[in-house]
């Protein structure tokens, strides 16, 4: 992340496949496009600096990036796939919670490169996406890159194997190309001194914002492949708030508790609607591309309310509704981080990926070159953590909507302004707004993070 702002999102991810046996791989394949891939550099893990060799590049494969006609079906696969995770991974409703669809959709769509049969069939129709899965990591990297004096967007993509175990270097190439290299490392000697190198790329990564994304005892002896990413994105406001203007209110953590709260005010012209008393405002980011849209529930109604109608459309139902009008905008500070780091298995695998899961079942043949059974590979977890500010000078953005912002103003002559107070629970979500794609969403139970 950039000092463009004061602080931004960063979300961490890992991805973590362990074989069905303890031996290491020897591999066995004729051909030279799924022949393992070794490196004779490779050393020991080592806890005190970021793996970044050795590195394997058996060679480039070309991959074309994917046109914008097809960058726009994969946020909507995206998007479809983080609104379902949601229902599956957002209880409970009494506490703050930040998501990246994007991150997640970015490392299984990796992960899917290396599937095959039933595996590669699930993940297909999980992610929502029915082409190729390198032009689904691709458009998810693409989504995920932006850079300006006011906007940092990275999306940052790693894979971690065991010394050991043989890879077949088709699988090598193409990840290499897709710009996740391999290192290989001595996992199944050193598997905690791995996790907390991997640990500590991530914490690089989102300059030291996450320094423990993989828990203790997530990396085994026979953990084979980790494949991580971090996704760091910093914003300014197009409009900052007035720092003179912030206060402190009371913020409703419940219909009979408060606390209290750093609150922003502003008043200017924005997206807003009202649809049968739910609010959303459409806060813009310097250089439009990126937006952040605040959801508040009705008058007297949790949360929860909102929640449930996020995979039935009604997210693309309430933006439709969007137009410019005069608000009179309260929104709270906030610093929310997941206080440990998401366990997303089973939430995955409620969607439909099960056989990864399932030692017996997984089909990661594409990238496993070793035809033993004890080298068999399954998905053991998938875990995610993030970060996320909102102060005065900016935070991060995101907008399924075409309306355009206008600058910011006081009101028309006889006009009444809207008034958006965020002094309850509300969402949030983040999306590029030139295809779509959902960077990030969150639920805002308690600003303070207690």
């Amino acid at each position: 992340m950039t000092s463009i702002a004061k602080l931004g999102w960063c979300v961490g991810l890992a991805l973590v496949c362990s074989c069905q046996g303890g031996s290491a791989g020897k591999g066995n394949a004729a051909a030279s496009s799924s022949a393992p891939a070794r490196s004779a550099a490779t050393s020991a893990a080592s806890a005190s600096s970021a793996p970044s060799a050795p590195s394997i590049a058996p060679g480039k494969v070309s991959v074309p990036w994917p046109p914008d006609a097809e960058l726009s079906r994969v946020a909507r696969g995206c998007n479809a796939f983080g609104l379902s995770l949601w229902a599956e991974a957002s209880q409970p409703v009494s506490e703050n919670l930040v998501l990246s669809p994007l991150a997640l959709f970015s490392a299984l769509s990796l992960l899917r490169v290396g599937a095959a049969a039933n595996t590669e069939l699930e993940l297909k129709q999980a992610l929502h996406y029915e082409g190729p899965a390198e032009s689904a990591f691709l458009g998810a990297t693409r989504a995920a890159t932006s850079a300006s004096d006011e906007i940092s967007l990275r999306l940052v993509a790693r894979l971690f194997g065991e010394q050991s175990h043989a890879f077949k270097s088709s699988y090598v190439a193409l990840s290499d190309s897709l710009g996740a290299p391999l290192s290989l490392l001595d996992i199944k000697h050193a598997p905690e001194a791995v996790r907390e190198q991997i640990n500590q790329f991530v914490s690089q990564q989102t300059q030291a914002k996450i320094p423990d994304l993989l828990p203790a005892g997530s990396i085994a002896a026979d953990t084979r492949l980790v494949l991580g990413n971090a996704l760091t994105f910093s914003a300014r406001w197009a409009e900052p708030f007035d720092p003179a203007r912030t206060d402190t209110r009371s913020f409703y953590v419940s219909a009979h508790s408060s606390r209290d709260s750093k609150t922003l005010h502003r008043q200017g012209q924005f997206a807003f609607a009202n649809v049968k008393g739910v609010k959303l405002l459409e806060l813009p980011y310097a250089g439009a591309q990126y937006s952040m849209i605040l959801v508040l529930p009705k008058q007297g109604e949790p949360v929860a309310s909102l929640e449930r109608q996020l995979k039935d459309g009604g997210v693309e139902a309430w933006l439709r509704q969007l137009g410019p009008s005069t608000v009179e905008v309260s929104i709270p500070k906030f610093q929310l981080e997941t206080p440990r780091s998401l366990a997303l298995g089973r939430s995955l695998a409620a969607l439909g990926i099960k056989s990864a899961f399932d030692a017996a079942a997984a089909n990661f043949e594409p990238m496993n070159a070793s035809t033993s059974a004890e080298d068999r590979l399954s998905v053991a977890e998938v875990f995610q953590r993030s970060v996320v500010t909102l102060d005065e000078s900016g935070t991060q953005a995101a907008a399924a909507t075409g309306v355009v912002m206008q600058a910011a103003g006081a009101a028309l002559p006889g006009e009444k302004p809207q008034e958006f107070r965020a002094d309850r629970p509300f969402l949030f979500f983040i999306t590029d707004k030139a295809h779509g794609a959902l960077l990030f969403l969150g639920r805002v139970v308690d600003p303070s993070g207690s």
